[in-house]
């Protein structure tokens, strides 16, 4: 499911950032206020608006509402995405704009210019978004606990569950399991880059 967040929160915060960065439009303060509007606010307070709003919803439809996975999905996107558009948003304004003009003057649709110019260009970007989405989908269980019900478990309710209900050795050593993760990648980064330095020498 969180790949599924992933999938999802990427594309729209794509397609609000190049249009944000390309259009310049006189709301775009507002519309980026608005969209970050979530990491201002506390964890419980947003949460709770989630909560409601999901109730609302439930009384309307069963796909997107309270207790199910796609409410956790809804709720999730709302809570990460602002952190994934600021990243974004920091690597588009380092983007120089003559490279978006020039595709343009040489008649290159929209299309062509996002995919072939202005994307490959903030790539290290998009990566950094992912990573991110990912991190705080996992160490989202605030606004988990209010809109999942009994029925709709996730691995970091579960998680929290197994360390204030009971004494699951599971949990340790899915801890272990993380930390050896993030062990290796960050030996395997010192290693890349004194390998690198060791080069320019």
């Amino acid at each position: 499911m969180r790949q599924f967040r992933c999938a999802i929160n990427l594309p729209l915060v794509i397609a609000f950032c190049i249009g944000i960065w390309m259009l310049r439009a006189r709301a775009s303060g507002r519309m980026t206020g608005f969209v970050l509007l979530p990491m201002v606010a506390p964890p419980v307070v947003s949460s709770l608006t989630l909560y409601f709003f999901l109730k609302k919803l439930t009384k309307w439809n069963s796909v997107i509402a309270y207790g199910g996975h796609s409410g956790v999905i809804l709720a999730h996107m709302g809570m990460i995405v602002p952190y994934a558009v600021v990243v974004v948003m920091v690597s588009l304004s380092k983007l120089d704009r003559r490279r978006d003009l020039a595709g343009q003057s040489m008649d290159a649709c929209l299309p062509t210019r996002i995919f072939g110019v202005i994307l490959p260009n903030i790539r290290f970007g998009l990566l950094g978004a992912v990573f991110l989405c990912f991190l705080l989908s996992w160490d989202e269980i605030g606004g988990t606990l209010f809109v999942t019900s009994v029925e709709t478990i996730t691995l970091p309710r579960r998680m929290w569950m197994g360390l204030r209900d009971n004494v699951d050795p599971s949990i340790a050593a899915l801890s272990v399991l993380l930390i050896l993760v993030v062990s290796l990648l960050m030996t395997a980064r010192a290693l890349l880059l004194m390998r690198k330095e060791r080069a320019a020498r």
